[in-house]
């Protein structure tokens, strides 16, 4: 591969906070709301133009986890800053349940099920909403492009957008790129699955239907106030850490 050299360049410091926080999805969300309620000045990098990461720009539309997945099935294991989600989710009328009967339903808040179907449009609102009343600083379509450190550790986030490269001073910075970026590119070891299909969870296509009935109790689909989620088809044997895999997986699929 041919090699070109990048002359040396002064990086303007945008801002230096208590938490610089990495990625806006769940985790980036939670780290950043944490930070703030404490008391800390927080930024938060996203590059997409909303919060929640794969939840709303990826689709997921499915929240897991609130309880135990095995019989008795009964404890909620989780609740604090994510319960507040829902139940923000649940005034917006952006959130419904699998009830035990295998048919979609209301919430009642304060409680969750196992898994909870959201409408990605009113979660993004809905996030946004919390952060800021937070005090969080958000910075929209700003990519993380690299880390600048020194024998203790990160000194400083590089980001770069539509105004260019720029540095973000941060007493402590969270990773919650979601592919651990931040870590990566400040040269923490880190351990990647082979490339096949066994051992790594394969890319897939998410998109959104009208018009379909209410889902079933078999069928492996979610739904919320009329619109239905779906998966597939997928990619195998990619990378998603590498441009060229992530450019054939869009191509593919």
């Amino acid at each position: 591969m041919r090699i070109l050299t990048e002359p040396a360049r002064e990086i303007p410091v945008l801002g230096e906070h208590d938490v610089v926080v990495i990625g806006g999805g769940p985790g980036g969300m939670m780290a950043s709301l944490a930070a703030a309620r404490a008391g800390a000045d927080t930024v938060l990098v996203e590059r997409f133009g909303c919060l929640g990461g794969m939840a709303t720009s990826g689709l997921m539309t499915s929240f897991n986890g609130f309880r135990n997945e095995h019989a008795p099935d009964h404890l909620q294991t989780v609740r604090g800053f994510a319960q507040e989600l829902i139940d923000r989710l649940i005034d917006a009328d952006g959130a419904c349940a699998k009830t035990a009967h295998g048919n979609f339903g209301p919430l009642d808040k304060g409680e969750c099920p196992y898994a909870v179907s959201f409408d990605p449009e009113v979660l993004k609102y809905v996030a946004l909403d919390m952060l800021t009343d937070a005090g969080v600083k958000v910075l929209f379509h700003t990519w993380f492009a690299d880390a600048l450190t020194d024998e203790r550790g990160v000194t400083a986030a590089l980001v770069e957008g539509k105004s260019g490269r720029a540095a973000l001073v941060g007493k402590v910075y969270v990773d919650a790129a979601g592919d651990g970026d931040l870590s990566a590119r400040a040269g923490a070891r880190f351990d990647q699955a082979a490339n096949d299909d066994e051992r790594m969870m394969r890319m897939t296509l998410m998109y959104r239907v009208t018009g379909l009935p209410e889902p079933g109790l078999d069928e492996r689909r979610l739904w919320v106030n009329g619109v239905t989620t779906r998966w597939g088809p997928h990619v195998g044997a990619l990378s998603g850490s590498d441009t060229l895999d992530l450019t054939r997986a869009e191509i593919d699929t």
